[in-house]
């Protein structure tokens, strides 16, 4: 066997060291020799985009090539075209959610700015697709792409730099500029195709991907800050009512629905049309992020019940009723300090038939939990005759609308209606048979119970 010379082990050893460092100083090693097509195949066909960013994980160098490859070959966006022939819907929205994954992984070497850089350049590459994907399948599912892609780029990003990235985002969808002009016009519904656009565009792209309630309010606070004087309009936009309108694509906005009776008949609560707006109220009237004072709270619910007329005090009523018995509280003792009895008075007879047990829609509450709220009001009055003043305008709104409601019953016997208004007609009359029922076993009463001390409310006087 022939023997290795000492110089022939020196070259070996050479020669391994040069191989070692060239592996080493490129990410790639021994297959950066090959060509750059085929390199892309393999890593394009046969590496799932989760296995090549955990491959980008495995080195700083690994990354940035990986990172520059998949962006500036499209090796990323050749596969939504493959999809989008297909008409793969499922398949196209967790690949989008893939890719924001990647992007994440594949910069996690960056700072906050290159990052964005990164984020930057993708969405200028995505472009063309965006488009094909909006004209091909529906704009809404593009923005619902988009969303997916943003919100897996950003988890556990801090505050500032969600900030930044909303930064991006707006202005290279200017943003501001969509939004100043629907938000600028004398009359809401006007440009209803593009208030159709930005409502989608922001629930789709910032909103309901959100990975929590913070997170949200930030986005909130963020669309706040541009447009400070018209934040209950911005919030209407994005939250309120919409109808289903033919060749509109998907709902549009619908403004004045609630500055009107609904159709949807008296002592009925529609959650589906108020809950939207009832939940982002909650939300950003709670959050430690806003930290509204109870005078902005109220402030606030003045201004989207206003909007952008004023909503009649049925709609009024079913909005408190989803915002619960502390702000129904709050509000209704805003109207008595400003002495808007008869608001005080509507609202609180809506709020009697939504929150009864006649009331259509299933519902924890009952009348003794209108009650109770409507006591817990009049606290604010410090004179018990002003409490019985404002209960027996309550007592007159109601005999008001049940005459009403009598009147309508005689003249429209005939119309298909008919059995509608009966049946509101019913239910306001038991609703306050049972009220009266509610409100003298509680006068009558020496024990404490469900209903704060109705006899210390009205003592010392006579008008009740």
């Amino acid at each position: 066997m022939k023997r290795h010379t000492a110089a022939g082990r020196k070259t070996f050893k050479r020669r391994r060291k040069e191989v070692i460092n060239l592996t080493y100083q490129r990410p790639m090693g021994l297959f950066t020799d090959l060509p750059e097509e085929i390199i892309q195949s393999i890593l394009g066909e046969y590496i799932p985009l989760s296995s090549l960013a955990v491959l980008a994980q495995t080195s700083k160098s690994m990354c940035t090539y990986i990172r520059e490859l998949a962006i500036d070959s499209q090796l990323i966006i050749q596969p939504i075209c493959k999809y989008i022939v297909k008409n793969w819907c499922p398949r196209i929205s967790v690949y989008f959610a893939h890719i924001g994954s990647f992007l994440r992984m594949a910069s996690s070497y960056l700072n906050t700015k290159d990052k964005l850089r990164v984020l930057e350049t993708f969405i200028f590459t995505l472009e063309e697709s965006f488009i094909e994907i909006s004209q091909k399948l529906s704009l809404e599912f593009a923005y619902d792409c988009i969303g997916l892609l943003i919100q897996r780029f950003v988890i556990k990003w801090d505050d500032d730099g969600l900030r930044e990235v909303f930064t991006v985002i707006s202005r290279l969808s200017k943003l501001h500029e969509r939004l100043n002009r629907v938000l600028s016009v004398d009359n809401p519904g006007i440009l209803r195709k593009f208030e159709q656009d930005i409502r989608l565009f922001v629930r789709l792209v910032f909103i309901e991907k959100v990975s929590s309630s913070d997170q949200h309010c930030l986005w909130l606070s963020l669309l706040m800050e541009l447009f400070p004087t018209q934040r209950a309009r911005l919030l209407f936009l994005l939250y309120g009512p919409t109808e289903e309108v033919e060749d509109e694509g998907s709902a549009i906005v619908d403004w004045y629905l609630l500055a009107q009776c609904t159709d949807y008949g008296h002592f009925i609560c529609p959650y589906e049309i108020l809950k939207d707006l009832a939940d982002v109220f909650t939300l950003v009237s709670n959050s430690e992020r806003f930290k509204w004072s109870e005078t902005a709270v109220i402030r606030f619910f003045n201004e989207i019940t206003c909007t952008p007329d004023e909503w009649c005090h049925e709609n009024q009523a079913k909005l408190l009723f989803l915002l619960g018995q502390d702000m129904a509280v709050k509000i209704l003792q805003a109207k008595l300090k400003t002495n808007n009895i008869s608001d005080f008075a509507g609202i609180a007879y809506h709020l009697a038939q939504v929150s009864s047990p006649s009331s259509q829609e299933s519902s924890p509450h009952s009348l003794t939990w209108f009650v109770e709220v409507v006591f817990k009001s009049i606290l604010v009055l410090p004179a018990p005759s002003s409490r019985s003043y404002v209960i027996a305008e309550i007592f007159s709104t109601w005999k008001e609308n049940i005459q009403s409601l009598t009147d309508d019953l005689q003249d429209n016997f005939i119309l298909n209606d008919f059995g509608n208004l009966v049946e509101r007609w019913r239910a306001s009359v038991t609703n306050l048979s049972l009220l009266t029922h509610l409100l003298t076993e509680a006068l009558l009463s020496d024990k404490p119970g469900s209903l704060i001390s109705c006899k210390k409310l009205f003592q010392h006087d006579n008008g009740f």
